[in-house]
């Protein structure tokens, strides 16, 4: 990394991907991608003279929303052949696309990611199932029909990306109403959490709704929500900060909901 020019954006790539190649190329395709520096101007000439050997991983992915701001991708390996490595892992991440800007010249932005597993597969023929559930928190100017998500894997030795499937997300859930039977409040994620975290919690009828962040001494450390809220899934994100804007230190924390027919407390590790 320290001899190469690297272009904006290639930082943030290898910081994610931990490569300084570009394994969006060749997304759900047959082929390993040969180191690329990123730096080569002309894209497509860039890639093509360097995808020359055929991957012995494919990758099956699948891309669903389980709440409003909250997504389950699952990928089902297999291998072709036989490897003798046995270093590798998958991640997932979503991405969200955008315009070309000078901020942004790499066309997406990477909104969320998984943590790596080891993929110990070895022999042709042998399969398995990974996935991870990864929660997101919409910004203007995002929308559903530009997330992707992205399924990697890596040989944790070299550094190569051996596969990378992508899936864009079927918008056509979005539209579609969703009933929520039952209220009730959901595990926060990630959790331990640094610096900030997501709590959602699903409501069956529209009811004023107070959410409160505690200490383990039962003082109540700030007020989320306190407002009149509709059907249906909501989210919120709490930066670890109290109702005065100061940070509070690392420990156990509760989270209550409160609405007129249902009430419930879960735990929350803040780890600095």
């Amino acid at each position: 990394m320290n001899n190469v020019a690297l272009s904006p954006g290639v930082q943030e790539r290898f910081d994610l991907y931990q490569a300084i190649i570009f394994p969006t190329a060749s997304f759900g395709g047959t082929q390993i991608i040969q180191g690329w520096d990123c730096t080569i101007p002309n894209f497509n000439n860039a890639y093509d003279d360097l995808v020359t050997l055929e991957s012995p991983f494919n990758i099956d992915l699948t891309f669903e929303q389980i709440r409003e701001d909250s997504f389950e991708l699952s990928a089902e390996v297999a291998l072709a052949e036989n490897i003798t490595s046995n270093n590798n892992k998958i991640f997932f991440v979503i991405t969200n696309w955008v315009q070309y800007t000078e901020e942004n010249p790499w066309f997406y932005l990477v909104v969320a990611k998984s943590t790596e597993e080891d993929v110990l597969l070895m022999n042709s023929g042998e399969s398995a199932i990974y996935t991870a559930t990864l929660d997101l928190e919409m910004q203007p100017g995002w929308n559903y029909e530009e997330l992707h998500a992205v399924a990697v894997i890596q040989n944790w030795d070299d550094l190569e990306i051996l596969q990378a499937a992508q899936q864009e997300f079927n918008s056509t859930s979005v539209d579609d109403p969703v009933v929520v039977v039952e209220a009730s409040l959901h595990q926060n994620y990630p959790n331990p959490f640094n610096p900030s975290t997501t709590i959602s919690y699903d409501l069956n009828e529209q009811t004023q709704v107070q959410l409160n962040v505690f200490n383990v001494k039962g003082q109540k450390i700030i007020t989320l929500i306190n407002d009149n809220k509709n059907a249906g899934i909501h989210s919120v994100i709490w930066n670890g900060r109290n109702e005065n804007g100061k940070s509070v230190p690392s420990g156990i924390y509760l989270y209550k909901l409160q609405t007129e027919k249902y009430s419930s407390i879960k735990k929350m590790i803040l780890m600095k």
